[in-house]
């Protein structure tokens, strides 16, 4: 509110405004959905904070706008986590820059490179998925003699999940639903 006096204009913040008062500053609700997109823990939105963790503990109980901040960054996390996990599970490809001899001087080439599924990403995603099919399901270690070229890589390298397939991009955005109805942080 804005109130004249002597042809100053001086600043007088609103009191008439009843109600509980926020237990955060206003601004941090911002700051703690892009650390929960991160994959931040209590531990580490205390650390940020400087609060204690069962100050962190206790917004996300008492304060829902808080919880809501979390849980959408959150799932934010989960969805790369999910896709990286599912790219595991179904192989991919990528392309690596490697430093070769040309009559003498170095050339940089690319070369496309391929991941094999995952055994065991594939067990765990069907025997989640399709209880009734694969629960009871064991994985045999094979062991195979000869060059195989196999890498693993951090999941940097994973491809983003605008890359994925179609049907892969479907499953994700699934499955993310159904994390947002859980968690009860859906925009809708």
């Amino acid at each position: 509110m804005v109130r004249k006096k002597k042809g100053i204009q001086r600043y007088k913040p609103d009191t008439s405004k009843t109600g509980p008062k926020s237990l955060f500053p206003p601004g941090m609700l911002r700051k703690v959905t892009l650390l929960a997109k991160l994959g931040a823990t209590n531990k580490t939105f205390a650390e940020f904070f400087e609060k204690d963790i069962s100050t962190i503990e206790y917004w996300i109980k008492n304060a829902p706008e808080f919880k809501k901040a979390k849980n959408k960054g959150g799932i934010v996390a989960d969805m790369k986590v999910i896709a990286s996990f599912f790219q595991r599970a179904i192989g991919y490809d990528y392309t690596e820059q490697q430093i070769v001899q040309c009559k003498g001087v170095p050339v940089a080439i690319d070369v496309k490179k391929h991941v094999i599924p995952d055994v065991k990403a594939c067990q765990m995603w069907l025997a989640n998925r399709q209880k009734e099919l694969w629960a009871n399901t064991t994985i045999k270690d094979i062991r195979v003699q000869g060059n195989i070229n196999h890498n693993h890589h951090d999941v940097k390298d994973i491809p983003d999940i605008k890359t994925l397939s179609k049907q892969a991009r479907k499953i994700v955005f699934e499955i993310s639903q159904k994390q947002l109805a859980l968690s009860g942080t859906s925009d809708n």
